[in-house]
């Protein structure tokens, strides 16, 4: 029931990982807030009728248009009004509406859509950029809603950007645990994989530490990785430590050994030729000496 329900799960987080993890206000929304409107000449529903005449393939931007213009005191009435309608482009607005509301007033949009919305993609979408919005900026009193919606898609989506939240403030281990509560799949995988790495920048060894006890092993190999990747641009001496000591022996690791020493020696040339020359590790001792650069290759272990 709680899988099948999330039918937006995927594509709200291609889109998530797509901005970086960014909280992106749309054009829309940030055009509203450079232009405002003459409240008394504003007739919404005049230009909402003239959208519908429009092709369906502009509908969405003149919709996303109509949100950004409509005056801030006509879109709580707009948006119950729409929610009457069944006609699809009048949910796009509604949704986009209610997006723009939600910035401003994130609790009450979403105590608003947990009464009038069914739990499909747009409810989906809506409540992973309300609690995207409200996580930002308190993030207790959008957990503790969350986690008192009934379970479904939209409690997904939510969870979703709580959990993101929750990694980039540097709540790793929170982070995490709210991102094992997501039905399984490859999007609550490359979520945790995202956690982990946004934890492991704060408290390398928790996380790694976390990580080894995961029972899917080829799952745990994924993420070390990418914590290696991601540490060791800033540290590369634990990102090689880790990669070492955690990771499997076979070609990912052998990458993660070879891009974590050129790190070092773009930095420190002179350590990073003095720790690979010193390592005694059969094959991953050639994968540390070639990835110098010729200069610290002749860099003198004894200047």
């Amino acid at each position: 029931m709680y899988a099948k329900s999330i039918v937006g799960l995927a594509i709200i987080t291609s889109v998530f990982y797509a901005l970086g993890g960014a909280v992106a206000s749309s054009s829309a929304a940030t055009k509203s807030a450079t232009r405002p409107k003459n409240a008394a000449k504003f007739n919404w529903r005049t230009q909402f009728s003239e959208i519908l005449a429009e092709d369906p393939t502009v509908q969405g931007e003149l919709c996303r248009q109509l949100a950004a213009d409509m005056p801030a005191s006509q879109v709580p009435e707009a948006i119950d009004t729409l929610n009457l309608s069944t006609n699809q482009v009048a949910k796009v607005l509604e949704i986009d509406l209610a997006m723009r509301w939600g910035q401003d007033y994130p609790e009450r949009v979403a105590t608003w859509a947990r009464a009038h919305l069914p739990d499909d993609v747009n409810s989906q979408h809506l409540y992973f950029y309300i609690v995207m919005f409200w996580a930002q900026k308190d993030f207790p009193t959008a957990r503790a809603w969350v986690e008192g919606m009934p379970h479904g898609g939209s409690k997904a989506a939510a969870t979703l950007a709580l959990a993101t939240q929750a990694a980039n403030q540097s709540r790793g281990k929170l982070a995490v645990t709210l991102a094992e509560g997501l039905p399984p799949g490859a999007d609550r995988d490359n979520l945790i994989s995202y956690c982990v790495q946004k934890w492991a920048r704060t408290d390398c060894g928790d996380a790694v530490t976390w990580t080894r006890g995961l029972q899917n092993k080829a799952q745990s190999q994924k993420i070390i990785n990418s914590v290696v990747c991601d540490i060791s641009v800033t540290d590369p001496r634990q990102g090689l430590k880790i990669a070492i000591n955690d990771m499997a022996a076979g070609i990912e690791q052998d990458i993660a050994v070879d891009q974590a020493v050129r790190f070092w020696a773009a930095a420190d040339p002179k350590s990073a030729a003095a720790w690979a020359r010193a390592l005694k590790i059969g094959h991953l001792s050639n994968v540390a000496v070639a990835a110098l650069p010729v200069s610290a290759m002749n860099t003198s272990v004894t200047k």
